[in-house]
């Protein structure tokens, strides 16, 4: 079982500078507008943070915090806009196709297509791609008048072919026979797969994950979050399973009563003299503590919500 994601290429100077790809500059946002017999809902303000060149950011808070709200911000999604601020994602090195998003939802994308393979239906998203691109360089040849030698060139530009597609499916583990079957035959798991390998065909700079592993079992979990550790591009994702986070996260956000606090991993105690498999575990043991610490700010915050409602409630009945 294995996930092997595009390499992403990181200039010298991006990776010394760390770059950000994506900017919130004092964001707010929330649903809806105050009226004289309504109010808004904010789901957080004053959000000022960066995902930088190689970072690996867990989004964690309660649910209904506006985790979701906010990776479909950050896509800049039709009607998800900042109330307030702004969302600057730096596209300039990453063309059109700087970043993939797996939504929890994704699957639903599939139900239309249960009668192919998965290899047919691969394919078929590779062809809208080259198709999309062959009509882009046609035009800027046909704008700039370049050379007829450079545009026969691109017009020799091979279509993808079913061998293509297995390829890259075999990369997600979906090999052999299993590439043939359709997805109507498809387990969960397989089918998040298949649909992991469309989410980075464009070779993506940065991965934007909702719940990626709800349909996935204990062995594609973990195969996940080591081909996420490996991945040389940026992650943003939200999930509840800590062992999944802990495996390549190097940084957590906490959205908590509408503000975000970054915690980046700082190695701090081996002074830098760590080797590669040391400072592997000692980035694990790190988040292993930061997330349970936050389960239990949790636990805390509703065992004392609780017990209020409860002397409310016994207030009422004296």
């Amino acid at each position: 079982m294995q996930f092997r994601f595009p390499e992403v290429q990181i200039s010298a100077s991006d990776e010394k500078s760390e770059r950000a790809l994506v900017t919130l500059d004092s964001v707010a946002f929330g649903y809806g507008k105050s009226t004289s017999t309504s109010k808004s809902t904010r789901l957080f303000s004053d959000v000022s943070l960066q995902v930088r060149v190689q970072a690996k950011v867990a989004l964690m808070g309660r649910n209904g915090a506006g985790k979701s709200s906010l990776l479909r911000l950050l896509m800049q999604e039709d009607n998800f806009s900042p109330q307030r601020g702004s969302v600057v994602v730096d596209a300039a090195r990453g063309g059109d196709h700087f970043v993939a998003y797996f939504s929890q939802n994704q699957l639903q994308t599939l139900e239309d297509h249960l009668d192919k393979t998965c290899a047919t239906f691969l394919l078929e998203k590779l062809n809208e791609d080259w198709e999309s691109g062959a009509a882009q360089r046609a035009a800027v040849s046909n704008s700039a008048s370049v050379s007829s030698s450079s545009s026969s060139r691109g017009a020799k530009s091979k279509s993808p072919t079913l061998l293509d597609a297995r390829k890259r499916l075999g990369q997600f583990g979906l090999c052999g026979k299993l590439a043939l079957q359709k997805i109507a035959s498809l387990s969960g798991g397989q089918r998040t797969r298949l649909l992991f390998v469309v989410a980075v065909r464009r070779d993506p700079k940065l991965l934007i994950l909702d719940e990626p592993t709800n349909s996935l079992d204990l062995q594609t979990t973990a195969a996940l979050g080591e081909g996420l550790r490996k991945y040389t591009g940026a992650v943003l994702v939200v999930s509840h399973n800590q062992n999944f986070l802990a495996s390549f996260c190097n940084e957590a956000w906490f959205l908590d009563d509408g503000k975000i606090r970054a915690e980046p991993f700082v190695n701090i105690e081996s002074g830098g003299d760590a080797d590669a498999d040391e400072e592997e575990a000692l980035r694990q043991d790190w988040f292993q503590a930061l997330f349970e610490g936050y389960r239990k700010k949790l636990c805390g915050t509703a065992a004392a919500a609780g017990a209020a409602v409860v002397r409310k409630n016994q207030s009422g009945a004296k």
